[in-house]
């Protein structure tokens, strides 16, 4: 791995960004000096220097706060990080710019995978778009949180068509609606 490679991943609310961009973390960490999942950015209430110390307190393993503001936190960034290949999941983006915002501020083959509701946060990187689940998918999830099991029984059949229709093939609407009928 080479370069410094940011990829967004974006798609709607509900339609899996979170759990691909787990998987993915969960699944190539090991390969990488220092790694950090950054969960649910947007409900972050404390400031991009709040999330910035977090950033820079796992990467570097010291639990420091390091910045009182972005501006100082983008430089620190920048300094800190440069020599070290890092893994950084930012997920629910609504900016970049102050937590991955320059390639040049992580070691090579470091990876950032962003994930947003807006593609255009991402900019120039690598997008990739998710969709929602195709019908028989759909029916498969629902039916694994519902029942637990494979469903034979007709008299479910209705039922399960009606909740995947209202669902529209998300998958966390299909979860939640399937742990409501079990």
């Amino acid at each position: 791995m080479s370069g410094v490679l940011i990829v967004g991943i974006w798609g709607m609310p509900g339609v899996g960004k979170t759990t691909i961009a787990r998987a993915i973390f969960d699944t190539l960490s090991y390969q990488f000096e220092a790694v950090c999942f950054l969960a649910d950015i947007k409900e972050n209430k404390c400031g991009l220097h709040f999330l910035q110390n977090i950033l820079l307190s796992e990467l570097l393993k010291e639990k420091v706060n390091y910045v009182n503001n972005k501006e100082d936190g983008r430089s620190l960034l920048a300094r800190r990080l440069r020599f070290k290949k890092v893994l950084v999941v930012l997920d629910d983006i609504d900016q970049l710019d102050y937590l991955a915002g320059i390639l040049g501020w992580f070691g090579n083959g470091s990876r950032i995978i962003a994930t947003t509701r807006d593609k255009h946060l991402i900019g120039k990187n690598v997008v990739y778009e998710m969709t929602t689940l195709n019908e028989h998918d759909t029916i498969q999830l629902f039916e694994q949180y519902a029942f637990k099991e494979e469903v034979s029984d007709e008299c479910f059949k209705e039922l399960t068509l009606e909740v995947v229709s209202r669902a529209k093939g998300l998958p966390l609407a299909l979860k939640v609606f399937g742990s409501f009928f079990s």
